[in-house]
């Protein structure tokens, strides 16, 4: 029954009292109800919005985690390319250390193969010499065999029935030819010493030809090994130009980092709005704590990514000053690769 009929009949002022009243709490509650409909219309509609604030914060978190991932990533291949950058050192002064040894023995080797060519020379002077002196004795050997034939014919022969005289000048030609034998024998042994001596020398001539020799397959074989370990160094010097490459095109990968700080902030103002929108409402004690606790969320989430910005901006110095350390590892190999083609021409036109 409506409450419009209670006391229809009756027309006291009481009654009609009561029914304004009632008429005005009518009024009164329609309008609550259709307030509170409103109220929870706009709550349906904040807690969507902060659904999507939550998706949005789980999508940031995994952006996050992906960032972590690849600075975890960056860090490896910066301390793998830190390594990388020590054995070039460690390369590159192994490489310094056999360049010194290798210069050393080939001057070692031009000295040697310098001497033995003096020694040579001196040899080949004293065998001229030795087989000029020979030439000269042998043709005085020749000439006194001569010499004491003819004194031998010139002696008056003795003939049968007469007694012999003896010339007057016989005692002369005797002294003359026990002078010229003993001569020749003097000749003989000089010439026998000098064949001696020219044996000898001979023999250093050929031992120094043999060292010559061995000098000069120890100089080629030098010359190898130098080649070999300049192709090595080329071949690692190649590799890592190709790793500073790489580098260097990794460089520029900073901005999706700032996207996703620039995407949290825009998160951060919209949870802000809803919080302001929020003020006030009586029944959104629950709503406004889960708020809290995602603008908490959202802060640390904010404080990580700035700790793991700051991170990532000191591996970016890092690497900047490893791939500097590169390029100066780089033009040491360029230059010690120059100086040993240098001296390997230099070699070659010797």
């Amino acid at each position: 029954m409506s409450t419009w009929n209670l006391g229809a009949d009756d027309v006291s002022e009481e009654t009609r009292t009561w029914k304004d009243k009632l008429a005005s709490k009518d009024g009164h509650i329609a309008a609550q109800q259709n307030q509170l409909l409103k109220q929870t219309t706009e709550l349906n509609e904040l807690k969507n919005r902060l659904n999507e604030a939550l998706q949005k914060l789980g999508d940031e978190g995994k952006r996050a985690l992906q960032l972590e991932t690849d600075l975890q990533q960056r860090s490896e291949d910066l301390r793998n390319e830190k390594i990388a950058s020590e054995n070039v050192k460690a390369a590159l002064l192994t490489a310094q250390e056999k360049n010194r040894t290798t210069n050393l023995e080939i001057r070692q080797l031009e000295s040697t193969l310098e001497r033995i060519a003096h020694t040579s020379d001196e040899h080949n002077s004293r065998g001229t010499k030795l087989e000029r002196e020979k030439s000269m004795l042998e043709a005085r050997v020749r000439e006194m065999e001569s010499n004491l034939r003819e004194l031998a014919q010139s002696q008056p022969t003795i003939t049968p029935g007469r007694r012999a005289t003896r010339p007057r000048s016989s005692s002369l030609s005797n002294l003359r030819i026990t002078t010229l034998e003993q001569d020749l024998l003097e000749v003989r042994g000089a010439l026998a010493k000098k064949e001696t001596d020219l044996q000898a020398v001979s023999q250093k001539l050929a031992q120094i030809q043999r060292d010559s020799m061995q000098a000069d397959n120890e100089k080629v074989a030098a010359e190898k090994r130098w080649s070999s370990q300049l192709e090595t160094l080329q071949a690692s010097l190649e590799d890592k130009e190709e790793e500073l490459r790489y580098l260097k095109e990794q460089q520029g990968d900073g901005s999706r980092e700032e996207e996703l700080l620039r995407r949290i902030e825009e998160d951060d103002a919209k949870i802000a709005a809803l919080e302001i929108m929020l003020r006030g409402q009586e029944d959104s004690k629950e709503l406004k704590e889960r708020l809290r606790r995602t603008e908490a969320q959202l802060k640390d989430q904010q404080q990580r990514l700035k700790e793991e910005e700051e991170h990532r901006v000191e591996l970016i110095r890092e690497k900047e000053e490893a791939l500097d350390e590169l390029d100066r590892v780089h033009r040491n190999l360029s230059k010690e690769l120059e100086d040993r083609k240098a001296l390997e021409q230099t070699l070659k036109e010797r």
